[in-house]
């Protein structure tokens, strides 16, 4: 006898803790995530305290950028919400950081 099948919307229950567990040697470095940070990357961060007040920041800014054709590599935002951090190719830092300087300072 199978078990029997559930419509995909709905899952068993699915106990975490035992799975971490199990799979503890899985977790171990390195766990196979790709790797997104090349010696010539760099990491722009934007910085301010009226951030996490300020509705559609994160657009305005990712708008910016993307108008000046930068590719955004990785996106992170800090816990306080005062930061936005992303990850550029070294030959485009230039200009993500003059198109959001030019966003910020006008």
């Amino acid at each position: 006898m199978h078990a029997p099948s559930l419509p995909a919307r709905y899952t068993l229950p699915f106990n975490f803790r035992r799975w971490i567990e199990e799979h503890a040697h899985l977790l171990k470095p390195p766990v196979g995530n790709q790797q997104v940070w090349q010696d010539t990357d760099f990491i722009v961060t934007v910085v301010g305290a009226g951030m996490r007040s300020t509705p559609g920041i994160a657009g305005k800014v990712f708008s910016a950028v993307g108008a000046e054709s930068v590719n955004v590599i990785a996106i992170a935002q800090g816990s306080s919400e005062c930061s936005i951090s992303l990850v550029v190719d070294g030959p485009e830092a230039d200009r993500a950081i003059r198109a959001i300087h030019g966003l910020i300072v006008g």
